[in-house]
């Protein structure tokens, strides 16, 4: 889990910057935490493989 730690902490940085009216309207992840999860094992066996 610590892979999603790294890789949510720039963003929800970036997203705090974006005006608080733009933030309520458009919900961060803008998706669901399964998909983040789906997301980043996909990516890390994309890794192990080389491609």
């Amino acid at each position: 889990m610590s892979a999603t730690l790294t890789v949510a902490t720039p963003a929800a940085r970036v997203f705090a910057a974006v005006p608080r009216s733009i933030r309520e309207y458009i919900q961060f992840p803008p998706f669901g935490s399964r998909h983040l999860t789906d997301s980043l094992k996909h990516l890390a066996g994309l890794v192990r493989s080389g491609g």
